[in-house]
C-alpha cells in the first residue's frame, strides 16, 4: 500500500459536505454511487469530528492509536473513538457470493457495485438511512 497523504481536519469537514451534497443531488440516480458518496461522507465527518475533539489540526499530529482510528474505513471503530457506536445499528448483510459485509468493508459494495442477496436487500436500505442519521447528528456536532 502507498504512502498515506497527509489530511486535515477542514479537508475532512469539507470532504464531509461536498459529498454529502453529491449523494443528495443525485437522489434516485446511481444507487451505488450515491452510497458509495455517502459513506465516504460519513466516515470524514466522523474523522473531522474525531480530530476536532483532540485538538488536532493535521492527521501527523494524531498519536500511533488515533492514527490507526483515522486510518480505518470501518464507521464502528470511529463511531466507538466519538463513544456513539451504542446510538446507530450498523447491520451485516451478504453478497450474492455469500461474503459478509459488515461496516469495515461496506465501502467495498458501493465502490465495486458488488450485488447483496436478494433476501438481504432491505438491511442493505437499513445501513443507508443509519448513515443519513449519522449524518445528521455530525452536522450538530462539527
Amino acid at each position: 500500500m502507498g504512502k498515506k497523504l497527509i489530511a486535515t481536519q477542514k479537508s475532512y469537514n469539507e470532504a464531509f459536505k461536498k459529498h454529502m451534497h453529491a449523494y443528495i443531488s443525485l437522489k434516485d440516480e446511481c444507487y451505488y454511487s450515491r452510497c458509495m458518496l455517502l459513506c465516504y461522507s460519513v466516515e470524514c465527518g466522523l474523522k473531522c469530528l474525531i480530530m476536532k475533539n483532540n485538538r488536532i489540526y493535521y492527521t501527523t499530529q494524531a498519536n500511533e492509536k488515533l492514527s490507526k482510528v483515522l486510518g480505518t474505513h470501518d464507521v464502528k471503530i470511529l463511531l466507538r473513538e466519538l463513544r456513539q457506536a451504542g446510538n446507530y445499528l450498523l447491520e451485516n448483510t451478504v453478497t450474492m457470493k455469500n461474503e459478509t459485509v459488515n461496516s469495515e468493508n461496506y465501502h467495498q459494495v458501493y465502490r465495486y457495485c458488488i450485488p447483496i442477496r436478494e433476501d438481504k436487500l432491505q438491511k442493505m436500505k437499513s445501513y443507508e438511512e443509519t448513515l443519513v442519521d449519522i449524518v445528521s447528528w455530525l452536522r450538530e456536532e462539527i
